[in-house]
């Protein structure tokens, strides 16, 4: 009767991985016909994609006048696109650059899945990320979005490899070294993405207690790692920045502050010195067109006039400013549709929607029906590497603009604990179920 159930669960399972399979291909189809024939990247040239495409030429041609205000955003986008246009000088290489990385992230999430859990959760996860809406969509625009999930989870993979490899060959000083280069790359494209090394280091000795100085070693170099990324970063901002420090970026500061704008206004800030001005838009959860625009006199990067100007909207108003981490939750989490939007089926935008409340339900009821699972699961460091990045990333996108598309690369983790749950649960309903059978 035993062998039987055995032959009866691997054939379910040879099943499921065919089906898995089967629908990862189809999801590499849709995201061809998605990118190349219904979004179209190319026709999508306003605000940002347009921005870092004429920033990608122009890098290729040597031709790029950099000035101050490119110290609002991270770099590495720019250089992305910048090196795959520089190879044939054709726009449309872009586009397959995205397709192909888009066509990457559900193997990259199937692979971490498959390292951190059993092979039924990366199947799970791999059927996911497949379908998931946000991730296809992504994939039909010039945006950072798909470099910076390739690079964050490379780096998630990398630095447990180096955790788990204590050989003589100090092979994991080799995954260490690695992992923060590719954690150093994504921050280069979303500061952000640097949440999950740096987490992780924090957290790290509390659970690997065991093996405390190799941990502490593998975060060291992990670390290390980052600095031949990040330090011409930080040289490149600071120079731009007129020789004030910059770390990177300085797009935190205004992120808070068009946020956290009761009324939900546009910020123009008008520089009569530079003979300059910058629109700034907050992309809150109803996308009403009929904003108000308010003007400041000052520029976006000039961090002091930043915290006087929001700390002025906190004590004019305290509950309104409050109340902006309440809208910007309501869009990170509910919002009806993505920016930017291509000509895809409103039921795909309103399914992503469900099917990420979805996920969160799935894992409360997964701590409520089993506990103990929970409880094992909070012991191990793996656990926390996908939470914790996930939170984090929630939190800065909650406190800056509320803009969903921040949420999106973190998601990848979400997908990968969500599956987890559903194997917990499926297999408790199969165990209540033979115990019941045998009851009989």
């Amino acid at each position: 009767m035993g062998e039987q159930t055995n032959e009866t669960r691997n054939e379910w399972f040879e099943a499921f991985r065919f089906i898995a399979w089967g629908i990862f291909v189809l999801g590499i189809l849709y995201r061809y016909l998605f990118t190349f024939h219904i979004a179209l990247p190319q026709n999508h040239l306003i605000n940002d994609p347009g921005d870092y495409l004429k920033r990608a030429i122009n890098l290729c041609q040597q031709t790029f006048p950099w000035d101050i205000t490119h110290t609002m955003f991270p770099p590495g986008t720019d250089y992305f696109y910048g090196a795959v246009y520089c190879l044939r000088k054709n726009q449309l290489d872009l586009s397959w650059a995205i397709f192909f990385g888009s066509s990457l992230i559900p193997l990259l999430i199937y692979s971490l899945a498959r390292k951190i859990y059993s092979p039924a959760v990366a199947l799970l996860s791999l059927i996911l990320a497949s379908c998931y809406f946000p991730f296809i969509n992504f994939g039909g625009f010039y945006l950072s979005e798909i470099p910076v999930m390739i690079t964050m989870l490379m780096g998630s993979m990398l630095l447990i490899e180096a955790f788990r490899s204590d050989s003589p060959r100090r092979s994991w000083l080799f995954w260490s070294l690695c992992a923060g280069f590719f954690f150093g790359l994504s921050a280069t494209i979303k500061l952000q993405a640097l949440a999950p090394l740096l987490l992780t280091a924090a957290l790290a000795p509390v659970f690997q207690r065991k093996a405390r100085w190799h941990t502490l070693k593998v975060i060291f170099f992990a670390l290390l790692g980052t600095v031949p990324v990040l330090i011409p970063g930080a040289v490149r901002c600071t120079s731009l920045n007129e020789g004030k420090l910059c770390l990177g970026a300085k797009s935190f500061g205004i992120n808070l502050l068009v946020g956290h704008q009761p009324g939900k206004p546009s910020l123009r800030f008008v520089m009569k010195d530079r003979n300059m001005e910058l629109l700034f838009v907050g992309p809150f959860m109803d996308f009403e067109p009929d904003r108000q625009v308010r003007t400041l006199e000052f520029g976006p990067w000039e961090d002091e006039k930043i915290k006087e100007e929001i700390g002025k909207e906190f004590r004019e108003s305290p509950s309104d400013f409050l109340w902006t981490f309440w809208r910007n939750t309501k869009s990170y989490f509910g919002a009806v549709q993505l920016w930017p939007m291509a000509e895809a089926p409103v039921w795909a935008y309103e399914l992503f929607r469900y099917l990420l409340w979805l996920m969160f339900a799935i894992l409360f009821l997964a701590w409520a029906l089993r506990p103990r699972w929970f409880t094992e699961e909070c012991r191990r460091l793996e656990f926390w590497q996908l939470t914790l990045p996930m939170l984090g990333g929630f939190i800065c996108g909650i406190i800056g603009t509320g803009e969903p598309r921040y949420r999106v690369p973190f998601d990848t983790y979400l997908i990968i604990l969500f599956s987890a749950a559903v194997i917990e649960l499926l297999t408790l309903l199969a165990a209540r179920r033979i115990s019941d059978s045998h009851q009989i």
